[in-house]
């Protein structure tokens, strides 16, 4: 796969992520409008993990081809490998 077919997997994939802790990111932003701002950070980093959590879920799902063009870009492109891992989570 091309580094743009990459790419757009990739931004398909945390997309999907996002919309599955779409509830999650939602409750943040409902907490920070009650004024509670230290509950709306704990709520965002539970969204972020669940939803980085869900983002490998889907990278481990895909098939072998578009797997490797993932660890392919990962290691030659310093910007994908950046987004890559951001999305990616601890």
């Amino acid at each position: 796969m091309t580094l743009d077919e990459t790419w757009d997997l990739i931004r398909d994939l945390n997309a999907e992520a996002h919309e599955v802790a779409r509830d999650e990111w939602e409750q943040a932003d409902l907490l920070e409008e009650e004024g509670d701002l230290d509950g709306a950070e704990e709520q965002r980093e539970e969204a972020s993990y669940y939803q980085a959590s869900t983002f490998r879920e889907l990278v481990d799902e895909l098939p072998q081809e578009e797997h490797q063009s993932i660890l392919y870009w990962e290691k030659e492109n310093k910007n994908f490998r950046e987004e890559f891992n951001a999305w990616w989570g601890q």
